[in-house]
């Protein structure tokens, strides 16, 4: 999700977001004005909620922050230890390198392959 958001932030025009089916709803130049009555902050939200609780399915930078959050709230809810090596605080520093690891990679495979 995070290699969505940057993406589309970052390099929109060389991605596969790019495309005129996809464009009021990804490319954020656009996408922001989703969230106001014609376009337009002035005239207020373009229904309620669209600049707050709902503001996640007025763009896909939105859309994203939102299941990436989501994502993360439920690994914390239904967290269960990695590793199991040492029966102390050395294994929460291994499964954080872990998880940070599979992060890190994950995100530079979408982000420098799949949304190029």
């Amino acid at each position: 999700m995070n290699a969505v958001m940057d993406t589309i932030l970052f390099r929109y025009e060389q991605s596969m977001f790019n495309s005129r089916a996809w464009r009021q709803w990804a490319n954020p130049i656009v996408s922001w004005r989703n969230k106001w009555k014609d376009g337009k902050k002035e005239l207020g939200e373009a229904f309620p909620g669209s600049s707050t609780i709902f503001v996640w399915t007025t763009d896909l930078w939105h859309f994203t922050q939102s299941l990436m959050i989501s994502f993360f709230v439920i690994a914390a809810l239904t967290y269960s230890p990695i590793c199991n090596l040492f029966g102390n605080n050395i294994d929460l520093l291994i499964d954080f390198a872990i998880l940070k690891i599979v992060f890190s990679i994950s995100f530079e495979i979408c982000w420098s392959k799949i949304f190029s």
